[in-house]
């Protein structure tokens, strides 16, 4: 379960903690100041008013990973969620049939007759068997491709499809990932001012991300998308031509917003999505981008009023980063779909959403830390009797 599903849930660890600590009847001020810049800066509007929201779910994760690509030119391997993803529904036996016809395409990777095990003289670990039940796949350690478990073929499972007939054809997944590395590094987006031509190849890349990440986050549901019409790519030039045109048009105006109000962010050193000391107790949960202390999370939205949990979002983000690896003094939302921003200092938002003056930034992270450390990591849901004292007196 994800953070923001945690605070939606009352009865969590991390959801019940920042309510209590921070009533929600004590954001007024805070969200009038969020409400003042969403109102006097007009929202870029490529997408129609009938749009499924869905499709701005998609939008919004692909702008988070453009805006990587404004600080550095992350490798794939780094994005977790659409790594995970796209091998999900990937023909992973189709490695089967390559390392008999091409062995040498992947020398990390070997083939065996069911029960059989490789040679003891080099380290091999057990893969996968096939379906059909006759081979055994055997990989080395830290073996390229970096295919994740095939155990994530169950979130196909999950979306109660027949994963023989919508999974996408080996060559397809790897056609897209050398792309992605070949069209990145060959950009450089955080080094020069893309084209107009290079940022069309950079937001179908992103939406294409966004739309694994999307149907690995939602456990197997969502595949095949609709807009696939029922008919997968083949290849990566076929991932990138099926993603709506109306969208990558939605992702550059959003990418030149964003490009256009902070030209001095350009390059700038920038912690891109941190997974923090507290992650593993709420699902791996990992912040957006930390730029020079300040904590910014990235809103795509059309609301011209702000949901108080996003106040908890930050906050959660900031409490979990228990050991202060990340030095964060400040906090802040970033807009770029109205090409502004506004962040507060800790002590701020600490002091007006508890009403108290005298608690402290390290004193809350213990009492979190506290509480979450009786529930086995990445249970950060469970509910559990809250401590008869009161945290931070």
């Amino acid at each position: 379960m994800s953070l923001k599903k945690q605070i939606e849930t009352r009865s969590s660890v991390v959801g019940g903690f920042l309510r209590e600590i921070f009533p929600s009847n004590l954001n007024r001020s805070l969200l009038a100041e969020i409400h003042s810049i969403l109102r006097n800066h007009e929202p870029i509007r490529v997408l129609g008013e009938n749009t499924p929201p869905w499709v701005f779910t998609i939008v919004g994760h692909a702008i988070d990973y453009r805006i990587r690509y404004h600080f550095e030119n992350t490798d794939f391997d780094q994005f977790t969620m659409a790594r995970e993803g796209i091998w999900a529904v990937t023909r992973i036996d189709d490695l089967a049939h390559a390392l008999e016809t091409d062995p040498l395409r992947f020398p990390d990777y070997m083939k065996t007759a069911f029960g059989d095990t490789p040679e003891p003289d080099e380290d091999w670990d057990h893969f996968l068997d096939t379906e059909d039940g006759f081979h055994t796949i055997w990989r080395k350690p830290n073996a390229k491709p970096g295919i994740p478990a095939s155990s994530f073929s169950m979130l196909l499972h999950a979306s109660g499809e027949n994963p023989d007939r919508i999974r996408l054809p080996l060559d397809c997944t790897l056609e897209f990932i050398e792309l992605l590395h070949r069209s990145t590094r060959s950009i450089a987006a955080h080094i020069r001012q893309p084209t107009d031509d290079e940022e069309r190849t950079l937001a179908c890349i992103c939406l294409v991300l966004s739309v694994f990440e999307s149907f690995r986050r939602s456990g197997g549901r969502g595949w095949p998308p609709s807009f696939y019409n029922g008919s997968l790519p083949q290849d990566a030039s076929g991932l990138l031509d099926m993603i709506p045109d109306s969208w990558v048009r939605d992702v550059t105006e959003l990418t030149k917003g964003f490009v256009d109000s902070h030209a001095d962010w350009h390059g700038k050193p920038a912690t891109l999505n941190p997974v923090l000391a507290g992650s593993r107790y709420v699902g791996g949960a990992d912040a957006d981008i930390v730029i020079d202390g300040c904590l910014w999370e990235i809103k795509t939205t059309f609301l011209r009023k702000a949901p108080g949990k996003w106040f908890y979002q930050l906050l959660g983000y900031v409490l979990l980063d228990f050991d202060d690896a990340l030095s964060i003094d400040h906090a802040g939302l970033l807009f770029p779909r109205q090409g502004a921003e506004i962040s507060w200092p800790l002590s701020r938002l600490i002091q007006e959403l508890s009403g108290k003056g005298d608690l402290s930034l390290p004193e809350i992270r213990r009492e979190l830390h506290r509480r979450l450390m009786g529930l086995k990591p990445g249970h950060a849901n469970q509910t559990v009797n809250p401590p008869h004292d009161k945290c931070c007196k």
